[in-house]
């Protein structure tokens, strides 16, 4: 990877390019010589697209527009991150520079690039400054993903076929499937994916892919779901109360719709009232 800037380089580049700029006036101002074309601003990143576990460098290339104020050096960012100050040609502005991974700042912080994309910045410096932007590009970077299908069944459809569908794995074999932990035997179909067969139970299931791959497990998992015939019962509860009263023999219980006074007088009449 390349190293920054130091002072003095600085200090040389400004000193070449008062020299160099100085030889084309004449002493009354008079240009002698045009300067060099100015150049449309713009960078060129290489790749452009990569999977996260072989992507261990990337190149940057452009060209500053020498019309425009510059010390001689551009400033690349990371996703803002700043990887460090290069220099640039002083006849034609152009700037080719590589950088490999692991990525670190200027404050020695490691950069550790993640799924997605990533943007690619390159500024001018003026006095030791940032000044315009020369351009910005974009890697995209990809991991490890699957799809299922059919990702949803129901009980009664068991046992089914289901399809893995492997995207931005390293390698297209080597594969260990598991359901909720449990391996699955699956056969290899012509356009890459691989099948399985199972009975899930009912619910949400976790199928897993991975491989190995330079020392490290690559991995991802998608769901599947087995729908089963359910009912609901509505109300789900009674309150007591609402519940009819139940009167067995001998229970004398008064009914709860009628007064307890009302059972002492039904009593008395019958002759029940053993105490008069």
């Amino acid at each position: 990877m390349h190293s920054g800037r130091t002072d003095n380089r600085h200090h040389l580049l400004r000193r070449a390019r008062a020299a160099a700029a100085a030889l084309a006036v004449l002493a009354c101002g008079t240009l002698l010589a045009s300067p060099s074309p100015a150049r449309a601003d713009g960078i060129t990143v290489t790749p452009t697209t990569a999977l996260l576990y072989t992507f261990t460098q990337f190149s940057v290339s452009g060209a500053v527009n020498l019309s425009g104020p510059s010390d001689g050096f551009v400033q690349v960012t990371f996703d803002g991150a700043n990887l460090g100050s290069f220099p640039n040609d002083l006849d034609n502005g152009t700037f080719n520079l590589t950088f490999t991974l692991p990525l670190h700042d200027v404050d020695g912080q490691p950069v550790i690039p993640g799924c997605g994309p990533h943007t690619v910045t390159v500024t001018t410096e003026v006095d030791g400054g940032t000044g315009s932007v020369v351009g910005t590009a974009v890697i995209n970077i990809g991991c490890a993903r699957i799809a299922v299908s059919p990702n949803v069944v129901g009980n009664q459809q068991l046992p089914a076929t289901f399809q893995v569908t492997p995207q931005n794995f390293p390698s297209p074999d080597g594969f260990t499937l598991t359901v909720d932990g449990t391996p699955q035997a699956f056969t290899t179909t012509a356009g890459g994916g691989l099948d399985f067969t199972s009975s899930p139970s009912c619910g949400t299931h976790q199928v897993t892919l991975s491989q190995t791959f330079n020392e490290q497990v690559i991995s991802a998992t998608a769901q599947i779901t087995v729908l089963c015939p359910q009912i609901t019962l509505t109300p789900a509860a009674v309150p007591l109360a609402s519940q009819p009263a139940r009167h067995g023999a001998g229970d004398r219980r008064p009914v709860p719709s009628q007064p307890a006074g009302h059972d002492l007088a039904e009593r008395r009449e019958r002759g029940l009232d053993r105490d008069r």
